[in-house]
């Protein structure tokens, strides 16, 4: 559990992070919304949206401004090896 009372994964090295492909991309971030094509974050290509509403929310609401570095670290290990 983190500080704040919210729930946490603890990873110690990124290299430890092994993610599922098959969804990224076609899953709307932050409604969850199946969609066959979404634009992606221009840094972490890990978020998807299927409305500039769900990017705003995901942005403010979720804190993808704060996750969008670690999620860029796990995109170029899941990519680049």
């Amino acid at each position: 559990m983190a500080k704040d009372g919210q729930s946490m994964i603890r990873v110690n090295s990124p290299e430890y992070i092994r993610l599922h492909d098959t969804f990224v991309g076609k899953i709307c971030s932050c409604c969850g919304k199946e969609v066959k094509s979404l634009p992606s974050c221009s840094k972490c290509q890990m978020a998807s949206y299927c409305s500039k509403e769900c990017q705003t929310l995901d942005w403010k609401e979720f804190n993808h401004k704060e996750m969008c570095q670690h999620l860029k670290v796990c995109a170029d290990l899941m990519y680049n090896g």
